[in-house]
């Protein structure tokens, strides 16, 4: 199967934002062994954007197109491919009762609503992260897989539905797992992996920058589920095994998640905890709350009202289930994304600042306690093992 990319958008060709959305797509594509030779780049034109289908289908099997899916005027993938197809447009009713929800309580406009009109005979991914559903469609021998702009809508939809759907014309099962590392920079980590990203195919092996942080996403091909992770397997253990320095999970989401995660695993472990308050909370909201608001200026006080909790009920409790005092885990928290913004090169005072603490000297007597070193000393240590 040959494959091409169509990515719709006006602000692409201006230049107003890059293109990270092909790339992506590409690398997914290489993993699972379908050809990509062209990629096209359109403004959301409806006479361009038919001919540049209508291209993109002569040259390959499959076209995969990002952008145009929302609600606006000039929002008109859906529509293109439908009359390429012949399909008139229909409304999704699953499609539309997310988007309600989405805007509860906010009345639907007419170009809201047409979010949830796809092309008759379609298959539809429901989009977990916005409004505009992606779709699949079939026909004249062509296949054509379309997916919503926005990067983050983009790669999770990718991921869940369209290759899941194109496995079944690789004849394969593609599985992956994404390692998280905070404390190595990407070029860095690619350029120590170099020899073994070359030496592995299947499973590919592949680093990705993010915000504070470099992924490594290990991914096989394989007939069934079971035998692809048995390729993973040692491939992700050795990976793990080798850089577990700057390892800090595998196929979780945020630091501040596994950290969560983590204090979530000592809570129910712990006997259970009676609450004497009117509103049923429990540690895991507390944790919850902490690690969403842990940068703000708040204070055992306040956070104890929020709760409607005594300060000293509060803290009882939750040293209890983790071990630790409530602020103690805010400057935990606020030391380690720190770190992270010490490691993307932000100086020490504006990071403190950044993370929520009021003085200097508070800063730096935590961010010891919690690393064993001063945040400059911590700095250089990080550089020299990128050295």
């Amino acid at each position: 199967m040959t494959a091409e990319i169509l990515s719709v958008g006006t602000e692409l060709l201006l230049g107003d934002i890059i293109n990270t959305n092909a790339a992506y797509i590409a690398k997914e594509l290489a993993t699972m062994g379908i050809d990509l030779y062209h990629q096209t780049v359109v403004g959301d034109n409806p006479e361009r954007l038919k001919k540049a289908l209508h291209d993109a289908f002569d040259r390959a099997d499959l076209v995969i197109t990002t952008g145009g899916l929302g609600p606006t005027f000039d929002d008109v993938t859906k529509e293109t491919v439908a009359a390429y197809f012949g399909a008139k447009m229909v409304r999704n009713e699953e499609a539309m009762e997310r988007i309600a929800g989405y805007y509860a309580g906010i009345e639907l406009t007419p170009n809201t609503r047409k979010q949830a009109e796809v092309p008759e005979g379609c298959t539809v991914f429901q989009n977990n992260q916005g409004t505009a559903p992606g779709l699949a469609m079939e026909g004249k021998g062509k296949l054509v897989i379309m997916l919503p702009g926005p990067p983050k809508e983009m790669i999770p939809m990718f991921t869940d539905s369209a290759m899941p759907y194109l496995s079944r014309y690789s004849g394969k099962t593609i599985v992956s797992h994404t390692i998280h590392f905070f404390g190595i920079g990407e070029s860095l980590l690619e350029s120590r992996m170099h020899e073994y990203m070359l030496a592995h195919k299947n499973p590919s092996v592949a680093p990705y920058a993010k915000d504070g942080e470099v992924q490594v996403r290990v991914t096989a091909s394989a007939p069934s589920h079971e035998e692809a992770e048995q390729m993973l397997q040692p491939v992700v253990a050795e990976i793990c095994r080798d850089y577990g320095k700057y390892l800090y999970g595998v196929d979780i989401g945020t630091m501040q998640k596994a950290l969560v995660a983590e204090l979530l695993m000592i809570v129910n472990s712990a006997a259970p905890l009676a609450f004497s308050t009117s509103g049923n909370h429990t540690i895991d909201a507390l944790l919850l709350y902490l690690s969403q608001n842990f940068t703000r200026d708040i204070s055992l006080s306040d956070i104890a009202e929020h709760f409607f909790w005594s300060k000293d009920h509060c803290n009882r409790a939750f040293h209890k289930a983790t071990g630790m005092s409530v602020m103690q885990y805010v400057a935990y928290n606020r030391v380690l994304y720190a770190r992270q913004l010490l490691a993307q090169g932000m100086g020490a005072a504006e990071a403190a600042r950044e993370v929520g603490f009021s003085d200097y000297s508070s800063f730096y007597r935590s961010y010891r306690k919690v690393t064993g070193r001063s945040p400059r000393a911590d700095y250089q240590a990080m550089e020299q093992s990128e050295q």
